[in-house]
C-alpha cells in the first residue's frame, strides 16, 4: 500500500495466500493482528 497499489487487487491476492480481510487492514495500519483488534468495537469477533 505505501506505493498506491490498488486495495481490490490486494483484496484478491490476500485470498490467494488465505489471508482474512482484517489481516489485511492491520497490515496496512502497520499493526499487529492482535492491536488491530483491540481497536475494533467488538474485539473478539474473528
Amino acid at each position: 500500500m505505501q506505493y498506491g497499489a490498488n486495495f481490490f487487487v490486494i483484496e484478491k491476492f490476500a485470498r490467494v495466500v488465505r489471508m482474512t480481510n482484517l489481516q489485511v487492514y492491520a497490515i496496512m495500519r502497520g499493526e499487529s493482528f492482535e492491536d488491530f483488534m483491540q481497536t475494533r468495537r467488538v474485539p473478539d469477533a474473528r
